[in-house]
């Protein structure tokens, strides 16, 4: 008698719709041949013909291994050669199965195939559950690790502040369940690369807490003490360094990372001061993310504008005397929020006397999202405005977001289709 779990499987994944398995006569025997039949009121007809094996399989990790190496999935197809003996063991332990498929006349071969067998489904099914047992017990560990690690020699404002972003988000995540659906990573990160993050920033934090200065490959050399460590983390790292700057706020190199060679710049035009350089009105000036944590930034004046593309940063930075008779400071985002820009603008916030901060990105779906981050990062400081799609001044949060959310329902547009003039640009800022 055939299992009913076995049966179950072939009624779910194999037979198509309003197919039935015909087991009349049916035992089971080293190879079993079981007719697919279809029967409505005036017709019983045959559609093909399952055989499956009934052997126990001798061990499941060689021909599980293999199968797995193959993507084998229960709808899916494999074209193996009957006369092979490896098949034929497969077909016999039930990792596989054969399909035959006939024409409608019920006897003529149509086509054949063999796809995924009951052992297999079972196999993988147990593996899921023994895999996702090694991720809870890798993921507690890493909770461990990281609770372990020692602060209190930490000297360093910006270090602990780094370590409490990071120590929020790294143990909110630990978690089987929490892990996998978090929006914190990428969304097409699968759980090993999530997990290989994890144990990345253990790394990064563990090295930063006795190293002042580190390199890239000290990060793997340290954490995994083997030959190869050095290179583990090497794929990802670019994703891997992009997206531990977003959970902590900064970069690398303000935990002491060096030799990346990697420098965000955050252009500007306007008076700026600094302890080691000085910026005056005329040109388009730079500061770097390196400079940032070394350095603290003030300016005089008393609007702060913030353009997203460097187009309307150097058009404005042109217009003569315009900047500084309205004793503005424009700085471009440069169309992505990076953390050097967060804490370049969070340091003119700080030190300088701002009577109004001007927001103007472009009118599509990651202009909103920039202007929204921009917002989170000026919000509270006076008076703060958007230039809208419609080309005026909006000084309300809520009532930009719904005049975008109007404009995208037909329309796209980029800052410079609306570039204006200074007379516009005056009349924006009085308004």
């Amino acid at each position: 008698m055939i299992e009913q779990a076995v049966l179950d499987y072939l009624n779910t994944y194999i037979l198509r719709k309003n197919e039935q398995l015909s087991l009349d006569g049916i035992t089971q025997e080293t190879f079993t041949d079981i007719p697919i039949v279809k029967i409505t009121k005036r017709t019983y007809r045959t559609m093909g013909i399952l055989t499956i094996g009934s052997r126990q399989p001798d061990g499941d990790s060689e021909a599980g291994q293999l199968l797995k190496g193959m993507h084998l999935t229960p709808r899916k197809k494999l074209a193996l050669s009957e006369d092979d003996p490896q098949t034929l063991k497969w077909l016999e332990e039930g990792w596989i199965l054969k399909e035959v498929r006939l024409k409608t006349d019920g006897k003529t071969v149509d086509s054949q195939c063999f796809r995924m067998g009951y052992t297999f489904y079972q196999f993988q099914k147990e593996q899921r559950i023994v895999q996702k047992q090694e991720r809870k017990d890798e993921l507690e560990e890493l909770n461990n690790a990281f609770e372990q690690i020692n602060f209190s020699s930490v000297e360093s404002t910006v270090k602990r502040k780094i370590y409490e972003n990071i120590r929020e988000r790294f143990l909110f995540v630990c978690h089987p369940d929490i892990l996998s659906e978090s929006d914190l990573f990428e969304k097409i990160w699968p759980d090993q690369k999530r997990i290989k993050f994890l144990h990345f920033l253990l790394a990064l934090i563990q090295i930063s807490c006795t190293h002042e200065r580190f390199d890239w490959k000290e990060v793997g050399a340290s954490y995994y003490r083997k030959i190869g460590g050095s290179k583990v983390f090497d794929r990802s790292k670019t994703e891997f360094l992009d997206l531990f700057e977003v959970w902590s706020g900064y970069p690398a190199e303000a935990l002491g990372m060096v030799s990346l060679g990697h420098i965000t710049s955050v252009y500007f035009s306007g008076q700026v001061t600094g302890a080691y350089s000085s910026y005056g009105y005329g040109p388009v000036h730079a500061v770097t993310n390196l400079s940032l944590y070394e350095d603290a930034y003030t300016s005089k004046a008393e609007i702060l504008w913030i353009v997203e593309n460097r187009a309307i940063l150097t058009r404005m930075a042109a217009e003569k005397n315009f900047l500084q008779e309205m004793r503005i400071l424009l700085v471009c985002c440069d169309g992505h929020v990076r953390s050097a820009h967060r804490h370049f603008i969070k340091q003119i916030l700080r030190h300088s006397a701002l009577k109004q901060v001007i927001i103007w990105t472009d009118y599509d779906p990651d202009g909103v999202r920039i202007a929204r981050e921009l917002f989170e990062i000026v919000k509270g400081t006076g008076s703060v405005k958007w230039i809208g799609p419609m080309g005026t001044a909006i000084d309300s949060w809520v009532q930009y977001a719904r005049q975008m959310s109007v404009f995208l329902e037909t329309n796209r547009m980029e800052q410079e289709e609306q570039t204006g003039d200074v007379m516009l640009w005056k009349k924006w800022i009085t308004l």
